[in-house]
C-alpha cells in the first residue's frame, strides 16, 4: 500500500533551527544518478556557503527500530521551481504494508520539507545499498532493491495458549510473554526451532533483537543451523542501539553448506548473559532470511506511484551498486560474500546479460560508460572493461586489470564508483589508494596512483587541478584529502571530522572549493568545509552513522542515516 501525504505529513518532523542568511540562488540542476551525472563527478552549482543553513530532519516512515535505515544516496530533481528528493531505505520489520525496503519522495522546497509519498518495494527488511536512477524525461525511477524472505516460523515469538509456538526455550529462568522471552539475571538461554523450510544455494542471514533494560549487560549471541555456527556477536554497553543488542549477519560462505533444501533444518539462537545489573533482557525476535533481489521500475511518480517492471535477479544476491543507465541499458552489480555478478539489462529487448569473472563480488562499485565500453571495479582489487551491447557477456572481449599486480601494492577491494573526467578513470580502493587510468578503448592503462591516509570507498571528485576523496579508519577517524592531479600527485589533508566513506560534493564559488560530505560514525553528521584553508563552514547536529554521501538539486542538499533520519539542508 502507498501512503500519500500531500497535505499533512504522517512522518514525524523535527525542525532544527539554525539561523542563516545565505543569499543563495536556486539552480535547477537535476541529480538523476549517483554523484549527479553520467560521469559521476560530484560538482554542484549551488549550495549553502555562509553561516548556518536551515536544517530539517524528517523521520522516514518505518516499523520498529534498527541500524540499516538509509544506506544509499538520494536522487533529486527541480521541477517548476520545486525541489524533490527520492530515497531508497529500509523501513525495518515487515508487517503487511509497513516496513521493508521502501522508496519515499520528499518535497524539499516546502517551508517544512515533508514526505509526499512512500511505497513498499520489498516485503522484507534488509540493507538497501543501491542508489536508484531517476529518469526525469519518462517520469520513472529504476530501483535496485535487495530483500530477504523471512523463513523462521513465528519469528516474532507470538504466545499462543501460554507457549511460544514453533520454538522451545531451554532455560527455566525465563518468562514467556507475547512477542518476547524475558530473561532475568545471568544465564544462558537457547531458543530452538525444527522444520525450518530453506533452499540450499541461496544467500542467508540470521537476525535477532534483544531489548536491554539495564546498563551493564554483557552478551554473546550465537546462531546455529543444523549444529553449524552461522552468526555470532559479542556485545557490551558500547554496542547498544536504541536500547537494544542486535545480531544481523549474512552467513559466511562455509556456513552456507549447513543449509538443507526443504524442512530438514534445525535453527538455534543462544544468548549467554553475564554482568547483568539485576535487570531483565527481552528477546524480541528470532529470524532467518533467504535472499531475493530485483530491479523495479516505479512509474507515475508525480501522482500515485505504481510498479511497472520487476526484474528478478538470478541467484538472489544483494544489489549493492548504484543503478547506471546508458541509452537503453541498465548496469548494476551484485554481491554475495566472495562472489558476485555484473549485469547489463536491455530495456528495449528485455534481455539480461551477465558477467561473472569469479574474482569476488561488486559492492558500491558503480559503472561508467566511455565510448563502446563500460568500466567498473570489483572486490579483490580488479578493474573491468566490458563491451557495451551484444558482447557484454563475451569473455573473449574486454579486459581485466589486477590492480595489485600492475600497481605493485596490496590494492584492496574497489568499492567506489568510477568517475570519468577529461579522458581518465578515477576511483579508490580499500587498500588506501586513489587510482587514475586511461580507458584505452577497453584496455585500461595505469596513469598513476596515490597513497591515502586510510581506507577509501569514496568516488573521487575532480575540480580543476585537484581531486577530493574521503577516507576512514574504522568508525572513529578519517576525513577528506586533496590530491594534486598533476606533478607528483601530492596528498594533503583538508578536513578530519571523522570517518568519511561517502563521496564528496564540491561547489566552487569565488575561487573557493566548498566541500560537502557526511561522516559514518556514532555521531555522524553533514559537513561543509572550505577546501582552500580547511576551515569548517557548518555542521548539522550529530546523530548516527551516515554511510552514503549527499545529493543536491536546486541549491538543496540531502542525506540520510541508519536511524531513517533524512536531512534536508538549504
Amino acid at each position: 500500500m502507498i501512503k500519500l501525504k500531500l497535505r499533512k505529513p504522517l512522518a514525524t518532523l523535527m525542525i532544527i533551527a539554525m539561523v542563516m542568511s545565505m543569499g543563495l540562488t536556486a539552480y535547477a540542476a537535476d541529480w538523476p544518478t549517483y554523484q549527479g551525472n553520467d560521469i559521476h563527478n560530484g560538482i554542484i552549482n549551488a549550495a549553502p556557503t555562509n553561516g548556518s543553513p536551515n536544517v530539517t530532519r524528517i523521520d522516514l516512515p518505518k516499523n520498529g527500530s534498527g541500524w540499516d535505515g538509509v544506506d544509499s544516496a538520494a536522487v533529486m530533481e527541480t521541477r517548476n521551481g520545486n525541489t524533490f528528493a527520492y530515497i531508497l531505505y529500509d523501513g525495518y520489520k515487515v508487517a503487511n504494508d509497513k516496513g521493508g525496503g521502501r522508496l519515499a519522495k520528499i518535497d524539499c522546497s516546502a517551508s517544512t520539507p515533508q514526505v509526499v509519498w512512500e511505497k513498499q518495494i520489498t516485503q522484507s527488511s534488509g540493507f538497501q545499498l543501491s542508489s536508484p536512477y531517476l529518469d526525469t524525461e519518462n517520469r520513472c525511477i529504476y530501483v535496485g532493491a535487495s530483500g530477504f524472505n523471512q523463513k523462521a516460523n513465528n519469528d516474532e515469538l507470538t504466545l499462543t495458549g501460554g507457549a511460544i509456538t514453533d520454538w522451545s526455550v531451554s532455560s527455566a529462568g525465563t518468562t514467556l510473554e507475547n512477542g518476547k522471552v524475558v530473561v532475568s539475571g545471568n544465564q544462558t538461554v537457547t531458543l530452538t526451532q525444527t522444520n525450518t523450510n530453506l533452499t540450499s544455494g541461496e544467500t542467508h542471514r540470521s537476525a535477532t533483537g534483544v531489548k536491554i533494560n539495564g546498563s551493564n549487560v554483557n552478551m554473546i549471541i550465537t546462531a546455529k543451523l543444523n549444529g553449524t555456527t552461522v552468526g555470532s556477536k559479542t556485545l557490551n554497553a558500547s554496542n547498544l542501539i536504541d536500547g537494544h543488542y542486535y545480531l544481523n549477519d549474512n552467513f559466511q560462505s562455509t556456513a552456507e553448506s549447513a543449509v538443507n533444501t526443504g524442512t530438514n533444518n534445525t535453527l538455534e539462537f543462544t544468548y549467554e548473559i553475564s554482568g547483568n545489573d539485576s535487570n531483565t533482557v527481552e528477546i524480541e525476535y528470532c529470524q532467518l532470511y533467504e535472499q531475493n533481489s530485483s530491479i523495479t521500475k516505479v512509474t507515475n511518480i508525480d501522482e500515485e506511484p505504481t510498479t511497472e517492471l520487476s526484474l528478478a535477479v538470478p541467484n538472489n544476491a544483494q544489489i549493492n551498486t548504484p543503478i547506471v543507465k546508458n541509452g537503453d541499458y541498465l548496469y548494476f552489480g551484485t554481491w554475495s560474500g566472495n562472489a558476485g555478478t555484473y549485469y547489463q539489462y536491455d530495456m528495449d529487448n528485455k534481455e539480461l546479460k551477465e558477467f561473472n569473472p569469479g574474482n569476488g563480488g561488486f559492492y558500491w562499485a558503480g559503472a561508467v560508460v566511455d565510448g563502446d565500453y563500460v568500466y567498473f571495479g570489483g572486490d579483490k582489487g580488479f578493474l573491468y572493461a566490458r563491451p557495451v551491447g551484444d558482447d557484454f557477456d563475451n569473455t573473449s572481449e574486454g579486459s581485466v586489470v589486477n590492480l595489485s599486480t600492475i600497481g605493485g601494492v596490496e590494492s584492496g577491494n574497489v568499492r567506489s564508483t568510477i568517475s570519468l573526467v577529461d579522458g581518465h578513470l578515477y576511483f579508490t580502493s580499500q587498500g588506501g589508494y586513489l587510482w587514475s587510468f586511461t580507458p584505452g578503448a577497453g584496455t585500461p592503462t595505469l596513469d598513476w596512483k596515490a597513497k591515502l591516509a586510510g581506507t577509501s570507498t569514496s568516488t573521487p571528485t575532480v575540480v580543476g587541478d585537484n581531486i577530493y576523496v574521503g577516507y576512514y579508519s574504522g568508525f572513529s577517524a578519517g576525513g577528506v584529502q586533496k590530491v594534486a592531479k598533476a606533478g607528483n600527485h601530492q596528498v594533503s589533508n583538508v578536513a578530519t571530522p571523522g570517518p568519511v566513506q561517502s563521496s564528496v560534493l564540491v561547489y566552487t564559488n569565488g575561487g573557493v572549493d566548498y566541500l560537502y560530505f557526511n561522516t559514518n560514525s556514532g555521531t555522524g553528521a553533514g559537513y561543509c568545509f572550505n577546501g582552500s584553508n580547511g576551515a569548517k563552514v557548518w555542521q548539522t547536529p550529530g546523530d548516527t552513522y551516515a554511510l552514503q554521501g549527499m545529493a543536491s538539486s536546486g541549491g538543496v542538499l540531502t542525506f540520510g542515516n541508519d536511524y531513517d533520519h533524512f536531512y534536508v539542508v538549504k
